[in-house]
Protein backbone atom coordinates (compact mmCIF):
# COMPACT_ATOMS: atom_id res chain seq x y z
CA UNK A 1 0.00 0.00 0.00
CA UNK A 2 1.03 3.59 -0.38
CA UNK A 3 -0.20 7.01 0.61
CA UNK A 4 1.31 9.84 -1.37
CA UNK A 5 1.56 13.01 0.72
CA UNK A 6 4.26 15.38 1.90
CA UNK A 7 5.88 14.05 5.08
CA UNK A 8 4.59 16.98 7.13
CA UNK A 9 1.00 16.13 6.08
CA UNK A 10 1.29 12.39 6.70
CA UNK A 11 -0.91 11.35 9.58
CA UNK A 12 0.64 8.89 12.02
CA UNK A 13 -2.27 6.53 11.37
CA UNK A 14 -1.35 6.33 7.66
CA UNK A 15 2.35 6.00 8.48
CA UNK A 16 1.59 3.05 10.76
CA UNK A 17 -0.76 1.44 8.20
CA UNK A 18 1.89 1.46 5.47
CA UNK A 19 4.59 0.09 7.78
CA UNK A 20 2.24 -2.54 9.22
CA UNK A 21 1.43 -3.92 5.77
CA UNK A 22 4.74 -3.51 3.96
CA UNK A 23 7.25 -4.19 6.74
CA UNK A 24 5.55 -5.86 9.69
CA UNK A 25 3.46 -8.03 7.35
CA UNK A 26 6.58 -9.15 5.53
CA UNK A 27 8.35 -9.88 8.83
CA UNK A 28 5.45 -11.96 10.12
CA UNK A 29 5.24 -13.87 6.83
CA UNK A 30 8.98 -14.58 6.90
CA UNK A 31 8.70 -15.57 10.57
CA UNK A 32 5.94 -18.13 9.96
CA UNK A 33 7.22 -19.62 6.70
CA UNK A 34 10.84 -19.31 7.78
CA UNK A 35 10.16 -21.46 10.85
CA UNK A 36 8.85 -24.28 8.65
CA UNK A 37 11.79 -23.92 6.28
CA UNK A 38 14.30 -23.91 9.13
CA UNK A 39 12.70 -27.06 10.55
CA UNK A 40 13.04 -28.72 7.13
CA UNK A 41 16.61 -27.46 6.69
CA UNK A 42 15.86 -25.86 3.33
CA UNK A 43 13.87 -23.13 1.67
CA UNK A 44 13.93 -19.78 -0.04
CA UNK A 45 12.11 -16.51 0.58
CA UNK A 46 12.03 -13.65 -1.94
CA UNK A 47 10.71 -10.37 -0.54
CA UNK A 48 9.39 -7.59 -2.76
CA UNK A 49 11.00 -4.29 -1.80
CA UNK A 50 11.33 -1.27 -4.13
CA UNK A 51 13.95 1.03 -5.59
CA UNK A 52 12.05 3.75 -3.69
CA UNK A 53 13.54 3.87 -0.22
CA UNK A 54 16.22 1.27 -0.75
CA UNK A 55 17.99 3.01 -3.65
CA UNK A 56 16.37 6.44 -4.08
CA UNK A 57 14.01 8.91 -2.48
CA UNK A 58 10.72 9.92 -4.08
CA UNK A 59 8.82 12.96 -2.80
CA UNK A 60 5.58 12.23 -0.99
CA UNK A 61 6.46 8.65 -0.16
CA UNK A 62 8.04 8.78 3.30
CA UNK A 63 6.18 5.81 4.78
CA UNK A 64 6.48 3.68 1.64
CA UNK A 65 10.21 4.42 1.31
CA UNK A 66 10.86 3.69 4.98
CA UNK A 67 8.96 0.40 4.80
CA UNK A 68 10.76 -0.78 1.67
CA UNK A 69 14.21 0.24 2.93
CA UNK A 70 13.40 -1.59 6.16
CA UNK A 71 12.42 -4.66 4.16
CA UNK A 72 15.84 -4.65 2.47
CA UNK A 73 17.49 -4.54 5.90
CA UNK A 74 15.25 -7.34 7.17
CA UNK A 75 16.11 -9.42 4.09
CA UNK A 76 19.83 -9.02 4.73
CA UNK A 77 19.58 -9.97 8.40
CA UNK A 78 17.38 -13.02 7.79
CA UNK A 79 19.64 -14.06 4.91
CA UNK A 80 22.73 -14.11 7.11
CA UNK A 81 20.97 -15.58 10.16
CA UNK A 82 19.39 -18.47 8.25
CA UNK A 83 22.05 -19.20 5.60
CA UNK A 84 23.85 -21.84 7.65
CA UNK A 85 20.56 -23.62 8.27
CA UNK A 86 19.67 -24.05 4.60
CA UNK A 87 17.29 -21.12 4.10
CA UNK A 88 18.05 -18.32 1.64
CA UNK A 89 16.37 -14.90 1.85
CA UNK A 90 16.67 -12.36 -0.95
CA UNK A 91 14.63 -9.44 -2.27
CA UNK A 92 13.60 -7.88 -5.54
CA UNK A 93 13.68 -4.10 -5.88
CA UNK A 94 11.29 -3.31 -8.72
CA UNK A 95 11.24 0.00 -10.50
CA UNK A 96 7.95 1.33 -11.88
CA UNK A 97 5.57 -1.61 -12.48
CA UNK A 98 2.15 -1.53 -14.13
CA UNK A 99 0.17 -2.62 -11.07
CA UNK A 100 -3.37 -1.62 -10.12
CA UNK A 101 -1.90 0.86 -7.59
CA UNK A 102 0.24 2.52 -10.30
CA UNK A 103 -2.65 2.46 -12.80
CA UNK A 104 -4.87 4.28 -10.26
CA UNK A 105 -2.16 6.89 -9.64
CA UNK A 106 -1.82 7.45 -13.41
CA UNK A 107 -5.61 7.70 -13.83
CA UNK A 108 -5.84 10.15 -10.90
CA UNK A 109 -3.07 12.34 -12.36
CA UNK A 110 -0.69 11.64 -9.47
CA UNK A 111 1.80 9.98 -11.83
CA UNK A 112 2.58 10.87 -15.43
CA UNK A 113 3.26 7.63 -17.31
CA UNK A 114 5.11 9.46 -20.11
CA UNK A 115 7.51 11.11 -17.68
CA UNK A 116 8.23 7.79 -15.99
CA UNK A 117 8.76 5.91 -19.24
CA UNK A 118 11.07 8.70 -20.43
CA UNK A 119 13.44 7.71 -17.58
CA UNK A 120 13.41 3.99 -18.41
CA UNK A 121 15.88 2.93 -21.11
CA UNK A 122 13.74 -0.16 -21.78
CA UNK A 123 11.00 2.27 -22.91
CA UNK A 124 8.13 0.90 -20.83
CA UNK A 125 6.86 0.21 -17.35
CA UNK A 126 7.61 -3.25 -16.03
CA UNK A 127 4.77 -5.74 -16.15
CA UNK A 128 4.07 -7.97 -13.12
CA UNK A 129 5.41 -10.93 -15.13
CA UNK A 130 8.81 -9.20 -15.38
CA UNK A 131 9.01 -9.19 -11.59
CA UNK A 132 7.67 -12.75 -11.30
CA UNK A 133 10.44 -14.03 -13.60
CA UNK A 134 13.07 -12.36 -11.39
CA UNK A 135 11.51 -14.00 -8.33
CA UNK A 136 11.69 -17.36 -10.08
CA UNK A 137 15.36 -16.76 -10.84
CA UNK A 138 16.21 -16.01 -7.21
CA UNK A 139 14.15 -18.98 -6.02
CA UNK A 140 15.80 -21.37 -8.47
CA UNK A 141 18.77 -23.66 -7.99
CA UNK A 142 20.71 -21.38 -10.36
CA UNK A 143 20.76 -18.83 -7.52
CA UNK A 144 21.59 -21.36 -4.79
CA UNK A 145 24.57 -19.31 -3.54
CA UNK A 146 22.75 -15.95 -3.59
CA UNK A 147 21.65 -14.94 -0.11
CA UNK A 148 20.83 -11.71 1.71
CA UNK A 149 20.89 -9.80 -1.58
CA UNK A 150 18.60 -7.51 -3.52
CA UNK A 151 18.11 -7.62 -7.28
CA UNK A 152 17.06 -4.38 -8.98
CA UNK A 153 14.54 -5.02 -11.78
CA UNK A 154 13.86 -1.61 -13.33
CA UNK A 155 14.60 -1.63 -17.07
CA UNK A 156 17.66 0.58 -16.44
CA UNK A 157 15.77 3.30 -14.53
CA UNK A 158 18.39 3.74 -11.79
CA UNK A 159 21.36 3.35 -14.12
CA UNK A 160 20.20 6.04 -16.55
CA UNK A 161 21.80 9.40 -15.83
CA UNK A 162 21.53 11.57 -18.97
CA UNK A 163 19.39 14.69 -19.12
CA UNK A 164 17.47 13.72 -22.27
CA UNK A 165 14.70 11.11 -22.16
CA UNK A 166 16.04 7.57 -22.18
CA UNK A 167 13.21 6.01 -24.11
CA UNK A 168 13.38 8.17 -27.24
Amino acid sequence: INLIAPAESLYELYWRAVLEVSLTGAFLTCHVFGASMLAAGRGCIVNIASITGAEMGTPGRAAYAASKAGLVGLTRVLGIEWAGRGVRVNAIEPGPVRTPMVERAIADGILDEGEIVDRIPAGRLAEPDDIARAVLLLASDEASFVNGQTLVVDGGYLAYGASRPASR
